[in-house]
Parts: C-alpha cells; structure tokens; sequence
C-alpha cells in the first residue's frame, strides 16, 4: 500500500507519519509532500493520499481535484483542525 502525505507544515506532516508507522504492516510505504505542487508532479499513483486543506498556492480542495483526474481509484482524505471547513470535504468526495 502507498500512502502520500501533503501538508505544508512540518509538525503534521511528521506527527500524520508517525502515526500511520504505528500500523503494525509491513507493506505500507509512506512518501511525504511539503506542497501541493510537487505532490501533483509527481508520476506515481498512492492508495491512499492525506491532504492538509490549508497551504499556499493551492489548497487541499483544490489539489485533490487535480489529483483525482490522473488517480481515480486513489482514496483521498482531507487533514484539518478546523471542523467547519471539514464539511466542504464533501464536495471534493474525500473520504469521511
């Protein structure tokens, strides 16, 4: 399984990390994004993709949308403190 990670803030991006390591599976590869922008760039394709909401440039709404275009069996899943913006997770279909 292939996870990316896309958050711009160093904190979150580690502490999302440690996290998904605590999953005792020895198949899971983790790659980290400290943008949108290289996440897109990039040519392979995850299982799963956690994605901040809030960074520059583009935000996580925006990413994921540009994401599901070349990954459309790909699960996406929006990271966020903040609960209100949370619901607009839904218009990008992220997953709960």
């Amino acid at each position: 399984m292939k996870i990316a990670i896309v958050d711009d803030e160093d904190y979150w991006r580690k502490k999302t990390d440690e996290c998904i390591r605590e999953i005792e599976q020895t198949d899971i590869e983790v790659v980290v994004y400290d943008n949108p922008i290289s996440y897109l760039a990039c040519k392979d394709e995850y299982d799963i993709s956690l994605i901040d909401i809030e960074m520059p440039k583009i935000d996580g709404f925006k990413t994921i949308e540009k994401a599901r275009e070349k990954n459309k069996k790909g699960i996406f899943m929006i990271l966020t403190t903040h609960t209100e913006m949370s619901r607009r997770g839904y218009v990008v279909n992220a997953f709960r």
